[in-house]
């Protein structure tokens, strides 16, 4: 939480960007690791 509070605005932006985009991905049943190079499937229920 300290963490949290310490960040800008716009740092608290960025990261809610992220976890938006990782809950998305989660939802599709893929994870993307490193700089976006390397898309891991899931064996989860995929649409």
């Amino acid at each position: 939480m300290e963490e949290l509070e310490s960040m800008t605005k716009e740092e608290l932006i960025q990261e809610l960007v992220k976890a938006r985009i990782t809950e998305a991905r989660l939802k599709k049943g893929y994870e993307v690791k490193g700089d976006g190079t390397v898309i891991l499937y899931g064996n989860g229920n995929t649409k």
